[in-house]
């Protein structure tokens, strides 16, 4: 769970700016009046970020939070760093970065010269930590931007780090941030993609995915745009666009929708969350999403989310080929981004985009080899209008900053692929869990077990062993094997010894989705294209779930 733009205020942070000399900045030659033909000639070269852990030697941390902060320091962050620095490319500095303080005789109108004694400098510090005298002085090689680490062990236990951004250029372009790690929240052993989702998540804003920068997002003259963030009525209620081009480009195109004018931006979760993320009732994937759970079973580094760094002016972003690609509502057209999660249409039903019945089950994840349940939940009190829908308008779903759209969540015991978790509860219908085996809905129950009751009927979600050929996707129940062939959509399928049906969902040959290996939560190329969800432009049956990963809370199953 993210609070930056509450970590902000709290903390009264500002950014001042610290100039740096550039060689042929495209902001600064503009004898060449064709600016994109400028800005493509000029030599953008990998951002460089520098972490400096002077302020966490001033501090005593217990011996798990020194545990934890190595794991962060020597793992963690460099692979988070190895993220960004692969898309975003910057105009380098000329010689070393150097932070600087702000000079107060400036500030009254007093010229000041560089590093003069007789000036009087504020305290050089970013947010809550001090800068290294050096910093100043001689600066800091190799560097575009640097993260100063500071970490804590109270707080609020469901924070796990903020970033904020402390000293910018003579253009706005991000030169230095800080990030304080919350240790309170590092409880058990968090997934290796998880936290580097997490403080990429965290280091994105500090390099100005915020609200605060999107309003000095620069123009290829170098001015700052207009129009940054618009605003409509709609959805009950007044929503928030990042309406400038690259984003715009990128989100009409995801969703097959021409006349979207922007980026929704998040409105929920106060000023912790609203503002600086995109909005979670579309965008539940994304990286830079308001909160992030840490039981999950995908992590992505989104291209969405990397492609607003394009619009700031700052940087140009590369190899997005190479990040991680969502899937929610994608080619789904208008529908989703416009209109009300209960109004997305049977399509959006059946892939449990939306759900409104507590013992619908679902099949979730990247690979759709967890069980998912409807995150329903009951209100003690009415929920606002806008996001009701229901006839009781005390219920809806888990997750706030989603708008309260029910949803299907994952079970916490719920991965077919982990040998640990049972399949007790449908006993007699041929279940199977392992590394082998994805989640299909199914209402089969051997016939000595249908006399347990008329709910197996229905299809759930459960979990089989699977093997795929060019031709046919095979589901193992039982000694049995059922064969489901190459098609754009679900069938039913019988199987002699049980009552009920299989469906066989959509199935694509040897590329599908359930046929390539999980992706490890501890696999940092699963943040890419290797753990995105593959596309699927097939209709599925409602009973057959569908490709779309869909990300929530997680509940046992009982």
């Amino acid at each position: 769970m993210y609070a930056h733009d509450k970590y902000l205020a709290s903390k009264n942070v500002t950014r001042t700016v610290s100039p740096q000399t550039y060689l042929n900045h495209p902001f600064e030659t503009r004898q060449n009046t064709n600016a994109p033909r400028r800005l493509v000639s000029t030599q953008w070269e990998p951002l460089r970020i520098h972490m400096d852990t002077s302020d966490l030697a001033k501090h005593y941390f217990e011996a798990s939070g020194n545990k934890t902060l190595k794991r962060i320091t020597s793992s963690i962050l460099p692979l988070a760093i190895k993220v960004l620095s692969k898309h975003l490319h910057v105009i380098r500095v000329n010689g070393n970065l150097k932070i600087t303080p702000v000079c107060l005789d400036e500030i009254l109108g007093q010229p000041c010269c560089s590093y003069d004694e007789r000036c009087h400098w504020a305290a050089n510090t970013c947010a809550d930590v001090a800068v290294p005298d050096s910093h100043k002085t001689v600066g800091i090689p190799d560097a575009d931007f640097v993260i100063y680490l500071t970490a804590n062990e109270g707080g609020d236990g469901q924070v796990l780090a903020t970033g904020v951004t402390c000293k910018v250029d003579q253009h706005d372009r991000p030169l230095a941030g800080q990030v304080k790690i919350n240790l309170k929240s590092f409880t058990g052993d968090l997934p290796t993609n998880y936290l580097v989702s997490a403080f990429t998540h965290e280091i994105s804003h500090a390099l100005g995915w915020t609200h605060d920068s999107f309003i000095k997002f620069r123009d290829e003259n170098g001015d700052i745009r207009s129009n940054v963030i618009t605003t409509k009525s709609a959805l009950g209620k007044t929503i928030s666009l990042l309406s400038t081009p690259a984003i715009t480009k990128y989100v009409r195109s995801y969703f097959g929708c021409d006349s979207l004018a922007g980026m929704e931006l998040e409105d929920q979760g106060g000023p912790g969350t609203a503002s600086s993320h995109p909005e979670r009732r579309i965008f539940p994937e994304s990286y830079m999403s308001g909160a992030t759970e840490a039981d999950l079973s995908n992590y992505i580094i989104d291209g969405m989310a990397l492609t607003v760094f394009q619009d700031s002016g700052w940087y140009q972003v590369k190899n997005l080929d190479q990040a991680g690609r969502l899937s929610f509502g994608r080619g789904m057209g208008c529908r989703v981004p416009t209109h009300k999660c209960n109004d997305w249409g049977a399509e959006a039903n059946a892939r449990g985009m939306f759900c409104s019945q507590q013992n619908q089950t679902f099949c979730s994840g990247n690979n759709k080899h967890v069980l998912g349940y409807c995150g329903l939940a009951q209100y003690s009190g009415e929920l606002p209008s806008m996001f009701q829908y229901f006839s009781d308008p005390t219920s809806g779903g888990r997750i706030q900053i989603a708008d309260f759209c029910p949803r299907v969540s994952q079970y916490s015991n719920g991965d077919c692929t982990d040998p640990d978790n049972t399949d007790g509860e449908y006993a007699g219908s041929g279940n199977q869990v392992g590394t082998h085996a994805r989640c299909f809905m199914s209402s089969l129950s051997a016939r000595r077990w249908w006399h347990r009751g008329p709910s197996l009927r229905t299809p759930q979600a459960q979990c089989f062993r699977r093997s795929c050929t060019a031709d046919a996707l095979q589901i193992h129940v039982g000694s049995r094997t059922v064969a489901c062939p190459v098609s754009n959509h679900a069938t039913s399928a019988f199987v002699d010894g049980y009552m009920g049906y299989m469906v066989c969902p959509p199935y694509s040959g040897l590329a599908d989705i359930r046929c390539s290996p999980r992706c490890s939560t501890n696999d940092p190329e699963c943040l890419g294209p290797k753990g995105s969800a593959a596309n699927f432009t097939g209709s599925i049956d409602p009973a057959a779930g569908g490709t779309v990963v869909v990300h929530g809370r997680k509940l046992l199953r009982h």
